[in-house]
């Protein structure tokens, strides 16, 4: 068995999505980040086929052929958007945003909503594969190093 880490070659395309539940309604809170990286085990020494160009972003969940996966190591958060397909007021963002700023997804949850424990860690843009060692093991875009 062998890990493997996933990084985003581009800045500002990591995304890591909560999903959370209030009263019957969906809230996902997208939180963008600089740089991301998602480590995957494979069964054995060789690399995981992965399209590294990335032309549809990168989501761990869409796999079932890794053995094993971690969630990312995300830094440098840069944006944060809350959308809900059941729509959420303009007053109820407003007091969203206030309270994820105070106190995160725990802000949230003292409103009322509840973190269903579903975090999908996105990818997005070429992506860059490195083997346990931290060797290079493939680029999506050969002209970013």
């Amino acid at each position: 068995m062998a890990w493997w880490t996933l990084y985003n070659q581009e800045i500002d395309q990591a995304l890591l999505v909560v999903e959370m539940k209030k009263e019957g309604r969906t809230l996902y809170v997208h939180e963008t980040y600089s740089w991301g990286e998602v480590k995957i085990q494979t069964k054995d020494d060789t690399p995981p086929k992965i399209d590294l160009k990335n032309l549809s972003p990168f989501n761990l969940y869409d796999f079932d052929w890794c053995e094993d996966f971690e969630g990312g190591d995300y830094k440098n958060q840069s944006g944060v958007e809350f959308k809900s397909p059941q729509g959420v007021s303009k007053e109820e963002i407003r007091a969203l945003k206030k309270a994820y700023d105070a106190d995160w997804i725990s802000g949230l949850e003292q409103l009322g909503w509840a973190d269903m424990g579903e975090q999908q860690w996105w990818l997005l843009g070429p992506l860059r594969l490195e083997d346990e060692q931290g060797n290079l093991m493939g680029l999506g875009d050969p002209n970013k190093q």
